[in-house]
């Protein structure tokens, strides 16, 4: 439930991002929801991976959930970064 409420807020930030740079906020919040899931659950694969590689019979499910947790974090700051270096769509008639 917590993972769902910072979601949200993030998703109003990225969204309050683009907004400022004349784009449609719903497009880069679903990426950002995206990448989340996304990212944990590569990184929960990776964590399983790792886990078995160590030859016990069962997971380590804190390795699992960690590395979910990464991989989570690493597409959420992909998603504000590619929000970040998105180009403005609002002219800079300053300079004119």
């Amino acid at each position: 439930m917590l993972e769902i409420a910072i979601l949200y807020y993030m998703s109003k930030s990225l969204g309050d991002i683009v907004q400022a740079k004349g784009r449609m906020r719903f497009g880069y919040q679903l990426l950002l929801w995206l990448f989340w899931f996304g990212g944990e659950l590569c990184g929960a694969f990776a964590g399983g991976a790792l886990s078995a590689a160590g030859g016990a019979d069962d997971p380590n499910m804190i390795l699992v959930y960690g590395c979910g947790l990464v991989g989570a974090v690493v597409g959420a700051v992909l998603a504000f970064a590619i929000a970040k270096g998105v180009p403005s769509l609002k002219a800079d008639d300053d300079f004119y």
